[in-house]
């Protein structure tokens, strides 16, 4: 019997080389402002994209579910506690499908009722590994929101993640006190705008300070005076941009990338349409 699980630990190790290397699509959404249907049928499409391209991770723009400024058209009363039904189904298609889901939406805590922008992260035979709420909530589009009170790194396919959304870059503490508790990559759901705060010197910062490489999803569209369409989504690494998209149009952009050396095996996204 010794021998036996001592055989079934050395194949496991041998396999490991095989997940080492990752398909990660990041879905350059145009979210529609507070049209929670359209926008869940935008995701469900775009996961069948992923599937069809193989995608092992699937990363969504901040807010993804609602539009960045839902709230003063549809308020925040409908938010309930995630996964909620349509959740559930959709994150049992992506387990079908074999894919990681990196999904931002709006949630109530169950206990305390407040509300939260966060990001649910899923993972396939697992169920939700964890979540990150928003620690730098802005006023006015996300007065809604209640600010998370901690970041830790997330285990995704044995990969510990450091999920940032969005301004939560600006400030250093938040991926630098990640990077201390173990993470190897921050993944960022956004909805950034390059005027009137550009990010760019804050993500340079970061992957300079802490040496890991960050992915941010980004969105594209307008919502109220938030214009997006020059946002970018984009892999950074030691200050230097790796690969990078902004356009008008909607994208599912997806990346070979290499887990053990935590660089891109691509030199650019390709780019699907959806």
């Amino acid at each position: 019997m010794i021998s036996q699980v001592y055989f079934i630990i050395i194949n496991l190790n041998c396999l490991r080389g095989s997940i080492l290397h990752k398909k990660l699509a990041l879905l350059h959404m145009k979210p529609e402002k507070a049209d929670l249907a359209k926008n869940r049928r935008i995701l469900e499409n775009a996961l069948d994209k992923a599937a069809e391209h193989q995608v092992d991770w699937l990363i969504t723009p901040e807010l993804c579910t609602s539009g960045y400024c839902f709230d003063n058209e549809i308020g925040h009363n409908w938010i309930s506690p995630q996964p909620d039904r349509w959740t559930t189904r959709f994150l049992n298609r992506a387990g079908q499908a074999g894919i990681c889901l990196f999904l931002a939406c709006p949630e109530q805590d169950r206990e305390s009722g407040r509300y939260y922008n966060s990001v649910l992260v899923f993972e396939p035979g697992f169920g939700i590994r964890g979540r990150h709420r928003k620690i730098a909530v802005q006023k006015g589009s996300e007065s809604w929101s209640s600010k998370g009170e901690t970041a830790k790194p997330i285990l995704c396919q044995g990969v510990r993640v450091g999920v940032i959304i969005c301004a939560d870059a600006w400030y250093e503490e938040i991926p630098l006190g990640l990077k201390e508790q173990g993470a190897q990559i921050f993944i960022s759901p956004a909805a950034w705008p390059p005027e009137p705060y550009s990010p760019y010197p804050c993500w340079e910062s970061i992957t300079r300070k802490t040496g890991l490489p960050l992915v941010i999803c980004n969105r594209t569209g307008q919502e109220d005076d938030l214009p997006f369409y020059a946002s970018e989504s984009l892999v950074m690494k030691d200050g230097r941009k790796l690969a990078a998209y902004a356009s008008e149009e909607p994208a599912l952009l997806t990346i070979n990338w290499d887990f053990e050396s935590m660089q891109p095996l691509d030199s650019d996204f390709c780019r699907i349409s959806i």
